[in-house]
């Protein structure tokens, strides 16, 4: 799309270069902010090979990847990692 982008920019009109140059940016923005979000959330947490226990379930291990999943209000608060920590049966340390 962007090499697209770039011929637009060369030989189209006025209005189209402003529009591909802005769409450019926005591209450019998006792919720094999902290398960044890859560097410092995904990478640390893929090294530390967490395992996913089924017998757990839902709530712990949703619970266990932290910033990498998107907060589900209910299952993701702090009331709910509170029980989640009382279990006796899981390893609560994997639980950020």
């Amino acid at each position: 799309r962007v090499e697209h982008l770039k011929q637009v920019e060369i030989h189209g009109s006025p209005a189209e270069r402003n529009k591909a140059v802005k769409e450019m940016e926005k591209i450019h923005k998006t792919l720094l902010e999902l290398q960044e979000y890859e560097r410092e959330v995904l990478y640390p947490l893929a090294t530390e090979r967490i395992a996913i226990d089924l017998d757990d379930g839902v709530l712990v291990n949703y619970n266990k990847f932290g910033r990498a999943v998107k907060p589900v209000p209910g299952l993701n608060d702090d009331k709910t990692k509170k029980k989640v920590k009382g279990f006796d049966w899981i390893d609560t340390g994997l639980i950020k």
